[in-house]
This record gives C-alpha cells, structure tokens and sequence, in this order.
C-alpha cells in the first residue's frame, strides 16, 4: 500500500530548497530545461504547494502567480500516473477561484494537452517552442464549474478535443450536419478510439438527424473498426429534427449544446451534472426510437 502523500502550501524562499529539489529533477535533469530559464526570478512573488510523502519527501509542485497563471507543474517520475498531478492543479485553482481570479491559464507541454483537457483547459493558439520543449497556451476560468459562449469552427473543435479527453465513461453526439469539419478532427478520433478500447458498454454513441452525407473519415474509421463499442442512429423519419438542438456530451457532466452547429455558435458547460442529465434525457429518446440507417451500417462505411 501506498504511503500517504499530502499536498501543503509553500512558500518561497522558505521551502525553496523542496521546491527546487523537485524542479530541478524534472526539468533541469531530465527535461534539459537551462538552469537560467527554470529559475526566472518569479517564485518569490508566486504561491507554491508541494506534495509531500509521510516522511516530508517532496515528490511534486505547483506554482500560482498573481495573474492567474499556472506553472511549474512537476512530478517525480515514480510518482506519475498516481493522480498525484491532479491535486495539485486543484490545490492551484481552488486557491485562483478563493482569490476572486476569473481565468487562469498556462503554456501546457505538448505532450500533456490530455492532462490538462481533462480539468477543463481549452488550447489556445498555435504550438510554440519554450525551454526548448513544444508547449500550446491553454485557459480556463477559475471556478470547478463554467459556461463558456463559443461563436466558430475552431472554438468548437478546442471543446470537442477537451470533451474527447475528459471522457472516461461515455461520450455522446447529437448532430444535425455531421459532416462538418470539427468533427472530422483526428485528434477527437484518437480520444475516442482510446475510450472505446478502455470501455465495454457502448461509450460512444452517435445519432445523427439528417443522414444524409457520411461520416467523416476518423469517425467511420472508428465505427468500422470497433462496431462492439461503438454506435450511430438516426431517428425515426416522422421526427421533427428541426426541433432538436444538437449537443456533445461526455459522462453526462460536460455539454456542448449547439444554437446553431453550422456556425459553430454554443454554450459550453464544464461539470454542470443538471445540465447533462437533461441532455442524456434528450438523447437517450431519440437513440432508443432510432436505428442505423443504411448509410451507416458497417458493410457501407
């Protein structure tokens, strides 16, 4: 059994020798990262947290600067994958949200997008090269539960990409044109070839009002490939699908639910449970009356 780790606040330069402990295995040692970057003179004014094992072994950190950004996220290796990483983004956002911040935001190494989706940061902006290492900007505000507006094709794709990674259970779309291009994105297909692999009981399902086009190719590719875990209906021809409002939704929590999906215009709601159970509710009439369309059985995809 696993020793208890706790995670405390710091402060700087009063723990500086813990903080820097960890920092400098993860980022000088094995990242490479230039002493002179790690080290940029913005800690004394930061809030810290490290975690800590029952001997006061520091095995993470975290920063928080008085802007709202998020840094200096490191782990020890041994200690990875423990969940260990996500209390101490939470210690920093409950601390953002306490101080009264409306965002916080981060330059995420590329390599952690899913990470950071999975606690709902949205990419912003172009990859760009730090320390040497690819990173992409993410934000997010600062509460545990948000609406966001989205008005386009490329905020609707960063959604779908954090509604792909957060799901660990289930992963639903009602699309009225579901051909367009966001959906097509093959990051969105890795996140959800990988839940179907994980999940046994149907997690990803579609239902699609107006089947007329095919779907786009990562989807197909995916319904193809694994059709025990996967599903696409369309609802009975009487329905009147111009009534349906299109939505995404992961683990009934986190919903995008469109006001016009051709345009890419929608409320985005992170960890809203009232929310999703409504668009469960929704969903699951149209797909339980519905049945796959010739288009989208497996022998034409």
């Amino acid at each position: 059994m696993t020793a208890p780790v706790r995670i405390v606040p710091a402060r700087w330069p009063e723990d500086a020798e813990a903080l820097r402990r960890v920092r400098r295995t993860v980022f000088v040692v094995e990242q490479k990262v230039d002493e002179s970057l790690e080290w940029d003179g913005r800690d004394e004014a930061a809030r810290h947290w490290l975690a800590l094992d029952a001997n006061e072994v520091p095995l993470g950190t975290v920063r928080l600067e008085a802007d709202g950004k998020i840094g200096r996220m490191a782990v020890l290796a041994p200690r990875r994958g423990t969940g260990l990483g996500s209390r101490l983004l939470t210690a920093a956002l409950e601390a953002a949200h306490a101080r009264g911040l409306e965002r916080v935001y981060l330059h995420a190494q590329e390599h952690a997008l899913a990470f950071y989706h999975r606690h709902g940061f949205v990419s912003e902006g172009p990859r760009f090269v730090e320390a040497d290492i690819p990173h992409v900007s993410m934000t997010r505000p600062s509460a545990a539960s948000y609406r966001l507006a989205l008005d386009g094709a490329e905020a609707v794709r960063r959604v779908l990409w954090l509604l792909g990674d957060a799901a660990r259970r289930s992963f639903v779309l009602l699309s009225r044109r579901i051909a367009l291009a966001p959906y097509a994105d093959p990051y969105l297909a890795r996140a959800l070839t990988a839940l179907a692999r994980r999940e046994r009981e149907l997690p990803v399902r579609l239902v699609v009002l107006e089947p007329e086009r095919p779907l786009p190719a990562p989807l197909r590719d995916l319904v193809h490939d694994l059709p025990s875990r996967t599903g696409v209906r369309a609802p009975p021809e009487e329905t009147t699908v111009e009534a349906v409002q299109p939505l995404v939704l992961a683990d009934d929590r986190h919903l995008l639910r469109f006001e016009d999906e051709e345009e890419g215009r929608g409320i985005f709601h992170w960890s809203d449970p009232s929310a999703g159970r409504a668009a469960r509710g929704v969903f699951d009439a149209l797909w339980n009356e519905g049945a796959t369309p010739p288009l989208f059985r497996r022998m034409d995809l």
